[in-house]
């Protein structure tokens, strides 16, 4: 029988393996040593295990050794949206001087990369991070190519052309599960609606109170063809996509719209028979429609 020393040096020549050039060619996504069941083992993708006896051979590991050989998937990180991510989907924590939240992967004339709030980046050549900037890793996400509000369109949003690994038509449902982006479509008063923001750990949900409004914002500019949603957002969610769920399984969505912001409204005594918080004050979130979007950026969703 194997003493200890033999299993725990075979472990340490596996996962030095693992680690190493040669584990392209002979992939190990797991070792242990089992004190229990006295063996070593060995998780291997499970295309991969009819070579599986290959590996003693290669590394030329003790015979006493015995060796346990499974099936097992490369181990995925579970990231949340304010954490490192990849690829990059929508209601990620985005950041450039503050934060926002990524809408979307898109293709804008030829060039692939993702949405946010204009006013998140600010201007063109704005470098983005995801989740933020650091000094010690490279979290650099792209650059911001196209500002509405700059360029002379009349929404609030903007392309950052990326070359990170991009997820096409997916929004962050939770730790590796994303909602799958199936059509996207028109805001209609009373339809439930989602907003997946980077700033809360789960999506707010509410229902599209009014649809063709303008608003005026606190720097002055206005923009027409809004949307009200009494769904909760907050600083930082601007970018978020908002989209309602097609019930064709638990993850298909229908786009719908970026939020981009908040407005209280004081209806109180005049639309009391609508639902909260229409008739309790009127702080209502605000999205643009995606078909706005689309149009004012000449943005597709598949790259």
């Amino acid at each position: 029988m194997a003493s200890k020393a033999q299993l725990r040096a075979a472990h340490h020549q596996i996962s030095r393996h693992m680690a190493g050039s040669g584990a392209a060619d002979l992939p190990v996504h797991t070792c242990y040593v089992d004190a229990t069941a006295h063996t070593v083992v060995v998780g291997m993708p499970h295309s991969a295990l009819p070579s599986a006896p290959d590996l003693r051979d290669t590394l030329d590991i003790d015979p006493d050794v015995p060796l346990t050989f499974v099936a097992a998937e490369p181990a995925v990180r579970h990231a949340g949206k304010r954490q490192p991510n990849s690829p990059l989907v929508g209601g990620l924590l985005i950041s450039t001087d503050g934060e926002g939240t990524l809408t979307v992967v898109g293709n804008m004339n030829g060039s692939k990369g993702f949405l946010t709030a204009g006013h998140v980046v600010g201007k063109t050549g704005v470098p983005v991070f995801q989740p933020y900037e650091s000094n010690d890793y490279n979290y650099f996400a792209g650059t911001a190519s196209k500002v509405s509000d700059v360029d002379g369109g009349t929404t609030d949003c903007a392309f950052v052309e990326s070359p990170s690994d991009l997820g096409v038509r997916q929004i962050w449902k939770a730790a590796d599960a994303y909602y799958q982006i199936t059509d996207t479509g028109d805001p209609a008063v009373g339809a439930k609606v989602y907003m997946q923001g980077s700033q809360k750990p789960d999506e707010q949900s509410g229902v599209v109170a009014q649809t063709g409004v303008t608003v005026t914002f606190d720097d002055g500019t206005t923009k027409v063809n809004q949307c009200f949603g009494t769904y909760t957002g907050i600083p930082g969610d601007s970018g978020a996509p908002v989209y309602a769920k097609t019930g064709g399984g638990d993850q298909d969505v229908t786009l719908l719209g970026m939020h981009i912001g908040g407005q209280s409204v004081d209806l109180r005594g005049i639309l009391d028979d609508v639902s909260p918080p229409t008739g309790q004050g009127g702080d209502y979130s605000i999205f643009t429609p995606w078909n706005s979007i689309a149009n004012d950026l000449q943005v597709i969703l598949d790259i």
